[in-house]
């Protein structure tokens, strides 16, 4: 009789397994950007959100316009790599790497959070829920008044045609895509852009 290797699937959850648990012992931030539904759309994604994250508060677009008009704004954190950051991000929005540290950022953020809501985004919302998560006891413990994710991230915030500005602080209408398969998302293909040159 002979013998069968081991199915690929068991092969990927081991090894999801050990970085998982690489991660764990030094303090990263991990998560699987994977849907967990088959359905590939923003929609299906910000359910997923939801789902992952009940804990961490989902502000939608409508609900950011209005606090970025208050006497006292919320502080944005760009949950994205740096080359997505200087494409494009909300303007005013600081860039925290997705990979880091929950204690390191809660650090760095705890007195610019005091006195106000602190609003996570990435792309469309799985980056900066999981950090956001892994934060908002420290950072309501440093005086922010709130923590929450941006309901379907730049993504979203782009397809409403809402605006967005490059590295050097400038109105622009592109966007990165974070790779083919999510840049799918992006409904204005035409304006996706891979470096800020």
């Amino acid at each position: 009789m002979a013998t069968s290797s081991p199915k690929p699937r068991g092969r990927w959850i081991l090894i999801a397994g050990a970085i998982a648990a690489i991660a764990a012992a030094s303090g990263m931030v991990m998560m699987s950007l994977a849907p967990r539904n088959t359905e590939f759309t923003m929609e299906s994604i910000v359910s997923d959100v939801y789902q992952r994250f009940p804990e961490v508060e989902q502000l939608t677009a409508d609900d950011l316009v209005t606090r970025l008009a208050s006497a006292k704004p919320p502080l944005l954190i760009d949950v994205r790599e740096e080359a997505e950051y200087k494409v494009s991000h909300l303007a005013g929005a600081e860039r925290v790497a997705p990979n880091s540290k929950p204690a390191d950022v809660i650090a760095s953020l705890g007195s610019k959070a005091a006195g106000r809501d602190v609003v996570f985004y990435c792309s469309v919302g799985m980056r900066s829920s999981e950090l956001a998560s892994a934060t908002q006891d420290g950072l309501v413990k440093a005086g922010a008044t709130s923590v929450s994710n941006l309901v379907g991230g730049a993504f979203g915030w782009h397809n409403a045609k809402r605006a967005l500005v490059d590295a050097a602080g400038s109105p622009t209408e592109q966007i990165h895509p974070y790779n083919a398969s999510w840049g799918k998302l992006v409904e204005r293909k035409e304006l996706i852009k891979l470096d800020a040159k």
